[in-house]
Parts: structure tokens; sequence; C-alpha cells
């Protein structure tokens, strides 16, 4: 999946990891589930997501948060209700 001009302009001013922007991607396209540190920075809990960070992804988590606030739509962030929402919505066996 490529990148829109206006996120390659945020990212060449914020770096963020690209396994975390792999992730990001997947979640937000796919509504595949993320690792830990992803699923707690998405249902806005950056205490657990800061616990479950290794040190690049930490030195990186307000620009991560700014980019989700810009780029994740927003029925798919800010709770674990939202976040395991959207999931299931990817979920092409859902009853």
């Amino acid at each position: 999946m490529s990148l829109s001009e206006e996120e390659l302009r945020l990212l060449d001013n914020h770096p963020i990891p690209e396994y975390i922007l792999d992730g990001l991607r997947r979640y937000k396209y796919n509504h595949l589930r993320p690792g830990d540190f992803l699923f707690h920075a998405l249902a806005n809990n950056f205490v657990d997501a800061a616990g479950h960070a290794d040190p690049f992804t930490a030195s990186a988590l307000q620009n991560i948060a700014v980019w989700i606030y810009n780029y994740i739509p927003r029925n798919a962030w800010g709770s674990v209700e939202a976040v395991e929402a959207w999931i299931e919505r990817g979920n092409p066996d859902k009853t």
C-alpha cells in the first residue's frame, strides 16, 4: 500500500518505524488485529502502549499518536471497544 503525499510529508518530519507503519496500514485497510503496542495506542491507552514499546517505538510514540489521529478513521480508535469493532468489521466469518 502506498502512502499519500500528505502522509509522506508527515513522515518526513516525524519518523515512525516502518514496522509500525506496516501494522497501522494492515489495521486501517485490512482490519487486522495489531500487536499489543499498537492495540493499546489505538485504544488510547498510552501507558500500556509505552509498556509494550521497544526503544525505537517508544521514542516515536507522540508521532504515532499524531498519525493515528490524522489517518485512521475516527470510528476505528479511541477505546478498546472501537478497536475491537473495527477488527470485527473485517472478519468475513462473523455471524
